[in-house]
């Protein structure tokens, strides 16, 4: 069963600060500490209660978490004729594409 993980929302840099406040003193969120590599991609996450967490930056996507899944929607994706690329760290393997309307998506999981 696929699971959100995550929505990146589009921001300029100019309004980061102003984002950063709504989501942390008006929605309740918690920032999401970050080790130096990722601060230097420019993560700038959040995370509420229960996991689910809002990315901010200049890329807007949605992730989903399929888990043990995964090689089955990648499967799926080949045989649309949907053109993604993969990536893996450590145990988590992540699928980026773009569906049909334009709009990015990831997909997170684990190889079987």
């Amino acid at each position: 069963m696929p699971r959100f993980h995550h929505v990146n929302l589009p921001i300029t840099p100019d309004n980061v600060k102003a984002e950063e406040n709504f989501l942390l003193n008006i929605l309740g969120y918690r920032r999401i500490e970050v080790d130096d590599r990722l601060r230097a991609l420019g993560a700038n996450w959040f995370e509420d209660d229960r996991g689910c967490q809002v990315h901010i930056s200049p890329t807007p996507h949605v992730a989903i978490d399929y888990g043990e899944q995964l090689p089955e929607i990648e499967e799926r994706l080949r045989q649309a004729g949907i053109q993604f690329k993969t990536g893996q760290g450590g145990d988590l393997r992540v699928v980026t594409f773009a569906d049909p309307a334009g709009n990015e998506w990831e997909l997170r999981g684990f190889p079987r």
